[in-house]
């Protein structure tokens, strides 16, 4: 072994010598403008590919984008009355925490290093006019100059292969879709997993000075507190387990190899102390949603399933809600969107399964539309799981020829299987069960499909590995074995390939009826859709098979001819594998690209006739508008609502809203909780409520009528003429199980000023007079603000006082500026004992964890850019790496 050792090193620096050479002379472009060059080349493919969406009247038309582009206006109007980091949102679901929910962030000045993320990131903004769609096309800039550096720097390939595995990366299908569908928070979490990579292949080399060190320990929890800021913590999740199985992978072959491991366990331990770190810096956001959590639907278990434990009687949560009694999700829920085996085939032919979203244009529409054309298991889908058919024959090739020659290739593959497996969810659930049964935290996620994203950032790089060995296979002429296998593999996928284009060639017609049958039979909307939308998915399908394995096979082929000799020149098939590489993601990506006009996209925040009418009334009120049950359009209006749309709801308004709701856990169609929650108008379309003289029409929308069970009908806004004003007095309280008088609730069957509900005795309760309650008798609310609520309470006699507020623990109250007890009344509302006289009271929401978590966060992140520039400054004098 001792004498081997030597040898190896000698082979290595063969061929970080060979790159070295190859980087000066392949190419004509001067080594020192070759990489500049290379970062604004990973630009300009952006800026090419969503050029159609850089104007500034253009936009996505992606429906995610809605619910928080809803809350920007509430968000701006708290930072204009000086909250730079709002806490408490009462416009949707009668109030609920803002910032600890992960709503809304704000200007959080103290986290410095994200401060300087954004300063940076507004410069191109400000370049394009301030297009919204720059932030987020910046960011998979950022994911693609990490996935160079990764290559560059980590692993010394030739700048072109580098550029070859950034472009592939941000192109990957599902991963440049996040933008076209709205979910932003997705990309900024992908961005973050080169630099991680990075930097941990940076630590376990085993001479690292001091000053490297410093800065490569640095760059690793700006990396990781970038991922746990993306507000994503599924996708952060599945990262940290990419990390887990990297040096679980590590230390075996270590072990295996007899190699010393003090370098993996070395690497881990700091890895493990700048993930405390990174989490310090993001102490303010985590703190506070770990403090929401054991409240939210995602930490609690619903109220039916809690009351019928032990009871052998087992009660499913709502489809909205999708809580299990232990406090996670339930099964199905969590399933309800994962990958089956079968639809791996889409690795390589992307619209198999009728792909997702797709341009047509027929007599059904008018113009062009996108229409969903996929038929496969899932519930639906966007797009395909395609990385690329050349990404994906390119990494199989390196994953069985390069296992033991390229240390990145193992962790890489074994993280992509992993996660295949995982996402397979329900279908093939080997690994997905005991992990949803056992592993921490993983129950509360759902879309198990989504946990291929590892596999769609790991395959460009083991991709981009792979055709660096190639091209350096003939000039390393010293290594005959590794030559010998990339030659055997790159011939099995060029038969692969190549047979593969003969058979879907030949066969056409057969699997054309194979397809149409397979859609006939799926029970998806596209079986009844009309036969041209159906030809437009089989047609898909069968192109599909034929252009990819054709394509594939010209690039395999190419390395083929260079592996035998027949091409001397690597710059012939390196440039052809890119150029190929390019038409074949773009070609496919271009699909669910949906561009709108932004006129036509900001119309649905655009104020209705409607909307102006009922903002004409001053008083505090809320409404339903049932246009928009499950939306947060209303915010944008600046009106409260009894409903809305979040993934992590209050866990016992959710109760109220699944018991008393009458619409399946969705919202709340009850007139009677309607006036209980002070909901004074409600806009539908047509009559809402059977019971005369209860809602009155007050405006009918000169605006054209919308279809409604095959009827236009023109939007009425009603007047509850039964609403309770926001707070008032009850004359008396009694003590049920919640589950019974939130069915009394539900039925309407007792007046809400004669009695509240708590479920258990209220400790500390004054005692109050159980009597009618006089005309002088009166609340007047006299500040009603995000964190801060004053009430002017006036009585003959000591009072309870309700408040249809949702109660959270991180409300004080105070009365005449003495402490006083919020109760939990009517299981989710907030109750009061108040004297008699004339007394204020105050509402102040204060989270001490938020104020905790926000000078940890400054503090961290003081001593994280301190180590960067430390880092910086000791090596700057050192020979550039690039």
């Amino acid at each position: 072994m001792a004498q081997q050792k030597p040898s190896a090193q000698k082979k290595q620096r063969s061929i970080d010598d060979i790159r070295k050479g190859d980087a000066k002379t392949s190419s004509g472009i001067p080594p020192k403008f070759q990489t500049p060059l290379a970062i604004v080349s990973i630009f300009v493919v952006l800026l090419i590919f969503f050029s159609g969406v850089l104007s500034k009247d253009k936009a996505f038309n992606a429906g995610d984008n809605i619910a928080s582009q809803s809350i920007l206006p509430y968000l701006n109007a708290a930072q204009a009355a000086g909250t730079s980091v709002p806490q408490w949102i009462p416009n949707i679901f009668c109030g609920m925490p803002s910032f600890a929910s992960l709503i809304s962030t704000g200007a959080r000045t103290y986290d410095i290093v994200h401060e300087g993320f954004d300063l940076v990131r507004d410069i191109p903004v400000a370049v394009f006019g301030g297009n919204d769609a720059m932030i987020h096309i910046w960011h998979y800039f950022i994911f693609g100059l990490g996935m160079y550096l990764l290559l560059r720097l980590g692993r010394k390939t030739s700048h072109l292969v580098a550029f070859f595995a950034a472009f592939s990366a941000m192109f990957s299908t599902w991963i440049v879709t996040y933008v076209m569908i709205g979910h932003n928070t997705k990309v900024f979490a992908v961005m973050c997993f080169p630099y991680i990579l990075l930097a941990l292949e940076k630590l376990r080399e085993e001479k690292v000075t001091w000053q490297r060190m410093v800065f490569w320990c640095s760059a690793l929890a700006i990396a990781l507190h970038f991922l746990l800021e993306s507000s994503h913590p599924q996708m952060a999740f599945y990262q940290f387990l990419a990390i887990l199985i990297y040096f679980i992978v590590w230390l075996i072959t270590d072990l295996k190899n007899k190699r010393n491991v003090v370098a993996v366990l070395r690497t881990g331990i700091i890895s493990l102390v700048m993930v405390g770190l990174a989490f310090a810096m993001s102490a303010d956001r985590y703190l506070a949603s770990l403090g929401y959590d054991s409240y939210s639907i995602r930490g609690a278990s619903p109220l039916v399933d809690r009351l019928t434990l032990g009871t052998g009687v087992e009660q499913k949560a709502t489809s909205s809600t999708g809580v299990s009694a232990s406090g996670g999700l339930d099964w199905n829920y969590a399933t309800e969107y994962s990958f089956s085996p079968g639809e791996m085939i889409t690795f390589i032919v992307p619209g198999w399964y009728g792909f997702g979203k797709q341009s047509y244009s027929g007599p059904e529409v008018q113009g062009e539309a996108k229409v969903p054309t996929y038929w496969g298991q899932a519930t639906m889908t966007d797009c395909a799981n395609y990385t690329g058919v050349i990404v994906f024959f390119l990494a199989l090739i390196g994953i069985f020829s390069l296992w033991k020659r390229e240390r990145l290739i193992a962790p890489l593959a074994i993280i992509s299987l992993f996660a295949l497996f995982l996402s397979f969810g329900s279908t093939f659930s080997i690994l997905f069960k005991p992990m949803f049964n056992y592993f921490p935290a993983f129950n509360k996620f759902r879309a198990p499909m989504m946990a291929l994203v590892l596999m769609q950032m790991c395959f460009p790089i083991i991709a981009a590995l792979t055709l660096q060995q190639i091209i350096d296979s003939i000039k390393n002429a010293d290594d005959k074995a590794l030559k010998a296998r990339l030659t055997k593999y790159t011939t099995y996928a060029l038969y692969v390939a190549a047979g593969l284009f003969v058979v879907f060639l030949i066969g056409r017609g057969i699997f054309d009826g194979m397809i149409r049958s397979g859609i006939k039979a799926s029970g998806k909307p596209l079986a009844g859709y009309p036969q041209s939308i159906q030809d437009l998915a089989v047609s898909t399908a069968l192109n599909d098979a034929a252009i990819c394995t054709l394509i594939a096979a010209l690039a395999i082929g190419a390395l083929w001819m260079y592996l035998r000799g027949k091409i001397k020149n690597a710059a012939i098939p390196l440039g052809l594998v890119i150029v190929l590489t390019v038409i074949d993601l773009w070609r496919v990506d271009y699909r669910p690209l949906d561009i709108t006009n932004k006129s036509d996209y900001d119309a649905a925040f655009n104020e209705h006739d409607y909307i102006s009418f009922i903002k004409q009334d001053k008083s505090l009120y809320r409404v339903l508008d049932m246009n928009e049950p499950t939306s947060n359009i209303p915010v944008s209006w600046n009106l409260q609502t009894i409903a809305g749309y979040h993934a992590a709801k209050m866990r016992e308004y959710q109760d109220v809203v699944d018991v008393t709701g009458d619409a399946q856990g969705f919202y709340i169609f009850n007139p009677f909780m309607w006036s209980l929650l002070n909901t004074k108008y409600v806009i539908a379309n047509g009559a809402v409520d059977s019971i005369q003289g209860r809602m009155t029409p007050v405006f009918v929308s000169k605006e054209p009528a919308q279809s409604r069970e095959g009827k236009k009908e023109q939007t009425i806004v009603w007047q509850n003429n039964a609403v309770l004003p926001r707070a008032f007095f009850v004359r008396s309280y009694e003590v049920h199980q919640p589950l019974e008088y939130l069915k009394l609730m539900r039925d309407g069957s007792f007046s809400p000023r004669d009695v509240l509900f708590f479920d258990k005795q209220p400790e500390g309760m004054p005692a109050t007079i159980d009597s009618s309650i006089a005309p002088n008798e009166t609340v007047e609310i006299t500040k009603y603000e995000n964190e801060n609520v004053e009430l002017k309470t006036t009585t003959n006699y000591p009072r309870l006082l309700f408040m249809s507020d949702t109660w959270y623990p991180n409300w004080q109250a105070e009365l005449d500026g003495k402490p006083t007890t919020m109760y939990k009344a009517d299981w989710a509302f907030r109750a009061f004992a108040v004297p008699a006289g004339t007394h204020t009271l105050k509402l102040t929401y204060h989270d001490n964890k938020y104020e905790t978590g926000r000078m940890i966060s400054l503090v961290t992140n003081v001593i994280a850019v301190l180590g960067l520039v430390l880092g910086i400054g000791t090596t700057m004098k050192k020979k550039k790496e690039l």
